[in-house]
């Protein structure tokens, strides 16, 4: 049975080893679930807005007169590293790790094309999600996440997402977006994590869709965080059990 959540950490630092294709920005724990508290998930979830309306630091914008980066027409998802312990110390942070499809968004001219992990185009199999990403409010871009659907406490479901790809049900798709390795001209990927999210923020805080949420990364030790999630995981089973 595959987990609702598992646990990633990422660098707030620059890039990691090459071999992490990218600006290396991931570990996998062996954590089984987590939220903000990691005790938490399913409120965290379902606590998590479709649309922020709040201050948050101006977007990235196209430099006026100055050379834009080239704009990737292909992106590879940045892979996590599978590691025997969490990180100790350093500037890390934490994200949910949903139980759903790895989703790539391109978003140029006006015209959205939805990727898999793998490069396949999806787009036709999610034409409302597509629709609702052409609504963002952005020149160009890339944006990394995750394609949920959740139950009815707020947790993913990852048969009920497979069940959805009948299109008729493709409304119920929901895509957790937590990266944006590309916006505005700029190319983000050799950047630090923290303005990545940062410039991900802004872009969500004019979003209005409930489709289209923002995954918020959390801070948290890392020891700490294994052990509240592998209890959290012990409670899940033994409640799926009884």
């Amino acid at each position: 049975m595959r987990c609702a959540e598992r646990c990633w950490a990422r660098s707030h630092e620059g890039d990691q080893p090459p071999r992490l294709r990218g600006s290396g920005w991931l570990q996998r724990l062996f954590l089984d679930e987590r939220s903000t508290s990691l005790d938490q998930a399913s409120e965290t979830l379902s606590k998590m807005p479709a649309a922020k309306k709040r201050a948050s630091p101006k977007q990235p914008a196209a430099r006026a007169a100055a050379k834009r980066d080239p704009f990737p027409d292909r992106m590879a998802p940045q892979l996590a590293t599978l590691t025997k312990a969490p990180p100790k110390g350093g500037a890390w942070i934490y994200e949910i790790k949903l139980d759903g499809y790895r989703i790539l968004a391109r978003l140029r001219a006006g015209e959205v094309r939805i990727f898999t992990r793998k490069g396949n185009d999806w787009t036709d199999k999610l034409p409302g999600l597509a629709g609702e990403l052409a609504q963002l409010q952005l020149e160009d871009g890339w944006l990394d996440g995750e394609a949920v659907v959740l139950d009815e406490n707020g947790v993913p479901n990852f048969n009920a997402l497979q069940n959805a790809f009948d299109r008729s049900r493709e409304q119920s798709i929901i895509y957790f977006v937590f990266d944006v390795p590309y916006l505005n001209g700029r190319d983000l990927r050799r950047r630090p994590q923290s303005e990545r999210t940062e410039a991900l923020r802004a872009l969500m805080a004019s979003n209005t869709s409930g489709r289209i949420r923002l995954s918020e990364p959390f801070e948290s030790d890392g020891p700490y965080a294994s052990d509240v999630a592998g209890r959290h995981d012990g409670r899940r089973r033994q409640h799926r059990g009884g």
